[in-house]
């Protein structure tokens, strides 16, 4: 019973060792799918046409980019004053943004069989689709998918597909390196049982504990028993034959 209850405790701690390591990769899978999705956004976004640019700073919520200029749109309608917040403050809701999304991508992933199909581009394309073209303006933090040219839409889902993308592979590489570990670990493990019982071994058969001197003394106590047994019709203890 004991022993049971000791292998469900360990069952839950492993569980939940298990979960927080897939936060964590999540978290760092996101990060760096982030920086891969500014980084083509960028790319993209310095090839634009003036005409497409102009529509674009047109359509952008205070004139700013849609994490800074929605953020300040909403404290600005929360207290009734024009609060601008750092570019810090703008950054910080953009990785949020992106980055919890890839923890819960992260956790599902292999415990939701579709979640993890497409390499990512299919969870890349759900974020195009829920966050930048129907929460963001819903939330008011962008304006609606019209105000904005087809360009800017084509740059939003290209720079999201490659963040899925990275995001997903990033993950397969933790998750192979996490798997080594793991794999040495137990082998580790099975090299010390292996020497621990062939220790065992030895101390079971060794002279000290088999005492060869005192069976060799009582086998030959037991043969004179059944010499002097057999001459004197007497039994002696030692003998194995008392009939």
């Amino acid at each position: 019973m004991r022993s049971t209850h000791v292998s469900q405790n360990n069952s839950k701690s492993s569980i939940g060792q298990g979960i927080i390591a897939d936060v964590v990769k999540g978290a760092l899978a996101g990060l760096l799918g982030t920086l891969a999705m500014d980084a083509v956004n960028s790319l993209i976004f310095r090839r634009h046409g003036p005409r497409t640019l102009l529509r674009e700073q047109s359509a952008r919520i205070m004139r700013k980019p849609a994490t800074l200029g929605g953020i300040s749109n909403r404290l600005n309608g929360a207290f009734g004053v024009e609060m601008m917040p750092k570019r810090s403050a703008g950054f910080a809701t953009h990785y949020t943004v992106n980055v919890l999304p890839a923890i819960g991508y992260g956790l599902l992933r292999k415990r939701v069989g579709f979640i993890g199909k497409g390499k990512g581009l299919i969870y890349g394309l759900a974020a195009f689709a829920l966050l930048d073209e129907g929460l963001a303006p819903l939330l008011k933090i962008s304006s609606g998918p019209r105000a904005y040219p087809v360009q800017t839409h084509l740059r939003g889902l290209a720079s999201h597909l490659v963040m899925g993308l990275v995001t997903d592979q990033t993950l397969d590489l933790l998750d192979r390196g996490a798997d080594k570990i793991a794999s040495k670990g137990e082998q580790v493990d099975i090299a010390i049982g292996q020497d621990n019982r062939f220790v065992e071994t030895q101390n079971l058969g060794s002279p000290a504990n088999d005492e060869p001197g005192i069976d060799a003394m009582d086998s030959l106590g037991d043969d004179l028993g059944d010499d002097l047994g057999d001459d004197q019709g007497i039994d002696y203890p030692g003998s194995p034959t008392m009939i």
